[in-house]
């Protein structure tokens, strides 16, 4: 079988590739999210680790790291040995922006140590856990110059060699594979939130479902008997309000929903369906609502997306409010929802039939949260648009600033704004 070149070959150019993607690996691993990079203690949306896929990138990505530093080693490679430690090394003096990949198994690991020493909660309080991606970065730098320095010293081309690389790369992933597994059933017992769900299939779910939810939505149109209507949405799994004593678990779920029913229901016409889950349906979150016209047509349609403020990774609030005041009356539907899209989330559709004329009302939100412990500096950005037969003819934004920077009170500021023509 025929060796890759850049195994065989101790060339500049390969320890160049080598660097650029531990150090690209790295940079992804902390802008998503993954790892353990402490400017994400700026932003309330972290997702430090938790999915499965971010704990097989880090084992994946140290299992390969370490197995390279094996084979440099063997092989006399200096320039991958200078390459590996260099990029370490950054790694170890940049934990705030990089030092990402490594986390989720150094935090794995760690934490399945306190839990069986019984210091788990003051582990979890403690700082010192943004930066355990030390404790692969740190040894693995060391090694690499330790190793480079000994190779230095040595006039063989290679050292005594009692364990062939073959065998010795098993045993590397044997050990990283049962350390893992074992780290994982100690914190995982009985089940807790560590890397214990799929973020990759989270994403689609979440996606195919937002999709379904949209088609379902398009196809009620005015042309459909309203019979037929709450048919289809039945069928869908969407229980109506007015069944909503069924399916309530308890006195507390009826009373919390009606109060967000008596918040979403403009007229007794009205009837919101929800989506009914594992024997339970909630109202507060994502719905349709939908009420008859005087014939037995659809009239009235409206779809409210679960509320996505806290949870959304856009923070783009002052590009939001520019492009919003960008607009004016006369526009086109496509051109204000393609703007609008790039920087805010739609929290909400209505669409209404009235004779010869559609009128679409969108209602939008960005949210931006810079606070940190006891600074606060919060913006909300609320706006709506209205369409009819496709062309703007109104919309408008609130935008709530709130921030004790300047004072110990917090102080909030609002401003509002009006598409003009």
């Amino acid at each position: 079988m025929k060796k890759i070149k850049f195994f065989t070959q101790d060339k500049i150019s390969y320890a160049v590739f080598l660097f650029l993607f531990i150090l690209i690996i790295d940079l992804l691993a902390a802008i998503s999210g993954f790892g353990g990079a402490l400017f994400w203690l700026f932003d309330n949306e972290m997702q430090m680790f938790s999915s499965y896929e971010s704990l097989i990138l880090s084992v994946c990505v140290i299992i390969l790291s370490w197995l390279i530093v094996i084979y440099s080693y063997r092989k006399n490679q200096v320039k991958k040995l200078k390459a590996l430690g260099a990029v370490n090394l950054i790694m170890s003096l940049l934990p705030f922006f990089l030092n990402s990949v490594y986390y989720p198994f150094a935090y794995l690991t760690v934490k399945a140590v306190t839990d069986l020493l019984g210091v788990s909660s003051a582990f979890d309080l403690s700082d010192v856990r943004f930066y355990l991606s030390e404790l692969i970065s740190l040894p693995m730098s060391i090694a690499c110059f330790a190793l480079l320095f000994k190779l230095r010293r040595s006039s063989e081309e290679n050292n005594v060699q009692r364990i062939s690389f073959r065998n010795l790369a098993a045993v590397t992933v044997l050990l990283f594979t049962l350390v893992t597994f074992a780290a994982y059933f100690v914190c995982n017992t009985p089940v807790s939130e560590y890397f214990n769900y799929s973020a990759l299939s989270a994403l689609i779910v979440e996606s195919v479902e937002k999709s379904s939810e949209e088609k379902l939505f398009e196809s009620i149109t005015g042309d459909m008997d309203f019979s037929k209507a709450q048919e289809l949405l039945k069928k869908e799994g969407y229980i109506p309000h007015t069944e909503l004593e069924e399916y309530a678990e308890d006195e507390e779920t009826v009373r919390i929903n009606k109060d967000a029913l008596s918040e979403i229901l403009k007229s007794e016409n009205e009837i919101a369906y929800a989506k009914l889950y594992s024997d339970y349906i909630l109202f507060y979150n994502s719905c349709v609502i939908i009420s008859p016209d005087e014939i037995g047509k659809v009239k009235f349609k409206k779809i409210i997306y679960e509320d996505m403020m806290l949870i959304t990774e856009k923070d783009y609030t002052a590009e939001a409010k520019e492009a919003f005041e960008g607009f004016v009356i006369g526009d086109d539907k496509k051109t204000v929802l393609d703007q609008m899209m790039k920087f805010t989330d739609v929290a909400s559709c209505s669409v209404e039939y009235v004779g010869n004329t559609v009128k679409e009302v969108y209602d939008f939100r960005a949210y931006k949260n810079m606070s940190f412990l006891s600074s606060i500096d919060n913006v909300y950005f609320d706006a709506t648009v209205v369409f009819e037969n496709g062309i703007l003819k109104d919309g408008n934004y609130t935008r709530v600033t709130e921030s004790n920077f300047e004072s110990d009170e917090v102080i909030r500021k609002e401003s509002e704004y009006k598409i003009r023509k």
